[in-house]
């Protein structure tokens, strides 16, 4: 509360008794209630001069207190970055993982595949709010000529990252794998003992969503969380991180190829291959590539080859130098030795079948590859070996 000064009250019973004065002499009828108006407007004035003499600028109003932190603000959206955690199967030390949720099952993990598109997975590992569409299908992983085919059930489910507050805004399709005789054997070879319970597919590409296939859950995530994502590996973990990529001065962006049909968004579907120019000795090409996280060796399409390609048994020869590099001219991107090291995962194959090459898991630990699916890009970004 603010108190007049001795001076100030004095002032306000002078100008008082100047009203009463006025009033009987010039015989105006205050009312009770316009005098205790004027007094009252008096009072506050008096207050504010006795403000004024307290150092505030006369005449300016005072500000009002500043708002709590809590004020106006809103809490943060989602996490936008999935964890990743290295695994293993059997000879081959970078099988990358991720975990989740499946029809509001327990948290498991699931190999982490940047060359197929899809969430297939055991069905103990899959929770009681998933639906049985009554479709079933299967999927091949690997080349034609070799690799695995899974049988599964289609179902409907929530898909969420645990711990990151990332999830599916509606129910999803997803591949439930009954491990009878057939499947067991096929689901076994395909996870080995790295513990995953099944596989993520985001590669983009894929079918229609008129189709009765699987497509990447994370382009049904909803914007932003599904305009890309971008996987940046070492060999103990990494991250993939979701949303539209972000170039530096130093990634290497190329256009992806626009497929038939759209996604579910309404978005357009490209294809996942890139074109990429290796060379092994004396021997070069240039063709679509999958840059595959889920395939733990690098292969090479010697179909259009030009020059006679160092191989021994579908296998380029060991000490062949080979290099992975951007088309026109572009940056090289990999360099490596064919079989350098003691695993067979460090030789580079040979696919005489078809004119895809394949860039190994081993490419991502020395680049971060992104994916853009508003600009149809990829983005790879070279980064110091690790």
């Amino acid at each position: 509360m603010i108190h007049p000064t001795h001076r100030e009250s004095t002032r306000f019973l002078a100008i008082l008794a100047a009203v009463s004065a006025a009033t009987e002499a010039e015989h105006v009828m205050f009312s009770r209630r316009r005098l205790c108006a004027l007094v009252a407007a008096l009072f506050v004035g008096l207050t504010a001069s006795a403000c004024a003499g307290k150092g505030s600028v006369a005449g300016s109003s005072t500000s009002a207190s500043p708002p709590s932190a809590a004020a106006g603000s809103t809490a943060p959206g989602p996490a936008a970055t999935v964890p990743i955690t290295m695994g293993h199967q059997g000879s081959s030390p970078y099988r990358p993982m991720v975990m989740v949720s499946v029809g509001g099952g327990p948290a498991v993990p699931v190999h982490l595949d940047t060359g197929s598109s899809g969430l297939v997975l055991a069905a103990t590992a899959v929770g009681s709010g998933a639906h049985d569409t009554g479709r079933a299908s299967s999927v091949h992983y690997g080349s034609p000529d070799a690799g695995n085919t899974l049988n599964y059930r289609v179902a409907d489910a929530m898909v969420s990252f645990p711990g990151t507050g990332i999830a599916t805004p509606a129910p999803v399709a997803v591949g439930v794998i009954d491990q009878d005789a057939a499947d067991a054997k096929a689901f076994q070879a395909q996870n080995g003992d790295s513990g995953a319970q099944g596989t993520l597919g985001i590669a983009l590409g894929g079918p229609t969503p008129a189709s009765k296939e699987l497509m990447s859950v994370l382009t049904q995530l909803g914007a932003p969380h599904s305009d890309g994502y971008t996987v940046a590996l070492t060999p103990t973990g990494g991250t993939l991180t979701l949303g539209a990529p972000n170039p530096t001065a130093s990634s290497v962006v190329l256009p992806l190829t626009k497929a038939d049909g759209t996604y579910a968004d309404g978005r357009p579907i490209w294809e996942r291959l890139v074109t990429l120019c290796w060379q092994a000795g004396q021997s070069h090409n240039c063709g679509p590539t999958t840059l595959d996280t889920g395939a733990p060796a690098q292969k090479l399409s010697v179909l259009h080859a030009q020059g006679d390609v160092p191989q021994n048994n579908g296998v380029i020869a060991q000490g062949t130098r080979i290099t992975l590099a951007a088309p026109g001219g572009g940056p090289v991107l990999e360099d490596i030795t064919s079989g350098s090291g003691p695993t067979p995962d460090t030789n580079t194959k040979v696919n005489a079948i078809t004119d895809q090459s394949n860039s190994g898991v081993r490419f991502f630990l020395v680049n971060t590859v992104g994916f853009n699916r508003i600009t149809g890009q990829a983005v790879i970004t070279p980064t110091p070996a690790r």
